[in-house]
């Protein structure tokens, strides 16, 4: 690993050329992938960055030749389709022990795959347990031909002191390389959007903190389809339920294909939910990275929040701080108690 710190950066562009180049250098010159973790869950944020990954791939001229989610995911049918081809673990904010059963998906994916180069998608990286890093250094330092890329400098430092013997490297959040497709907003503005979190990296109670100061016109709620697309969704995701309750339809291509389309129209109608919830928004506010991201990408004023292991604030000081709609506030409390909203309106 030879740097320690990202260049300040000054524009989006600057930010997606820097990630272009760390990937070419990581994927060195193949010219296919294997895409494993892939989201296949409501998660708008997931479903970025998975949209991001592809756009940078494809910026690449490289092929996605096999793909699968934690849950359907076949040795069998990926040495057929993608015979040599390096794995791509898909990035985000699961590497370590919040998320077990991710960690513990990549960790299987490596040590069965000494073959092939593996490289980790840029991840925050945090373990609460010693005992739980201790292993999957070592796992992951046991291959041949791994590389982790972290998506800021704190969990770089995490990775140095927990993974001392993993090659690791800086690299932005994917979700980045995705550009929004335009469409015309009508009419007037709407209301405030409060993105809160409802899991276990909320910290603190963010709608809880801003209802009060919130009028009729304004929406607080979480990432979630609903009505129609809800029922879309559901009925698209039929055949991947079907290869994960049958194991034997993991190994068959048409299976896959049927499976793959399924995916991508799910994935659209996630970023089609996102775009719709967001864009004409007066303002937002939010704890999540990717309603941050989401906001930037369509110059909405808005404020994010920190999640309960500070994975935002180092984001938002190494780069996305280039998205200019956007201001960082440490804690809830301090979005109604200073000026911060007022600012992120004006900006």
């Amino acid at each position: 690993m030879s740097e320690t710190a990202f260049p300040v950066f000054e524009s989006l562009d600057a930010v997606r050329a820097f990630t272009s180049s760390v990937l070419q250098g990581a994927l060195s010159d193949a010219s296919e992938v294997v895409l494993l973790d892939i989201p296949t869950h409501e998660n708008v944020g997931d479903n970025m960055i998975w949209q991001g990954e592809i756009e940078y791939l494809k910026r690449l001229r490289v092929r996605v030749a096999y793909e699968a989610d934690i849950f359907r995911h076949s040795n069998k049918l990926l040495d057929r389709l993608a015979p040599g081809a390096p794995i791509l673990l898909h990035g985000g904010g699961n590497f370590g022990d919040v998320w077990p059963v991710f960690q513990e998906f990549r960790e299987r994916v490596v040590a069965d795959h000494h073959d092939r180069r593996i490289v980790q998608l840029p991840q925050t990286v945090y373990f609460q347990s010693p005992s739980r890093a201790a292993q999957a250094n070592a796992i992951l330092s046991a291959h041949p031909n791994f590389t982790l890329l972290v998506r800021d400098t704190d969990s770089l430092e995490r990775a140095l002191a927990a993974l001392p013997d993993v090659n690791v490297r800086l690299c932005p959040d994917m979700a980045l390389g995705w550009t929004p497709r335009e469409t015309l907003t009508r009419g007037e503005p709407q209301g405030i959007l409060v993105l809160a979190r409802e899991d276990k990296e909320a910290a603190g109670d963010l709608a809880a903190e801003v209802e009060l100061h919130l009028e009729s016109s304004d929406e607080v709620r979480d990432w979630r389809l609903t009505g129609w697309q809800k029922a879309l969704w559901k009925v698209t995701r039929v055949p991947g339920r079907l290869a994960r309750l049958a194991p034997w339809l993991r190994d068959n291509a048409l299976m896959f294909r049927v499976v793959q389309r399924a995916n991508d129209f799910n994935r659209k109608q996630n970023l089609l939910a996102g775009l719709t919830l967001v864009r004409g928004r007066r303002a937002v506010i939010t704890n999540r990275l990717h309603a941050h991201v989401l906001a930037g990408l369509l110059s909405v004023p808005h404020v994010v929040t920190e999640n309960n292991y500070g994975k935002i604030g180092p984001i938002f000081e190494n780069y996305t701080h280039v998205l200019r709609s956007g201001i960082f506030a440490p804690k809830a409390t301090d979005v109604l108690s200073s000026d911060v909203l007022k600012r992120a309106e004006n900006r």
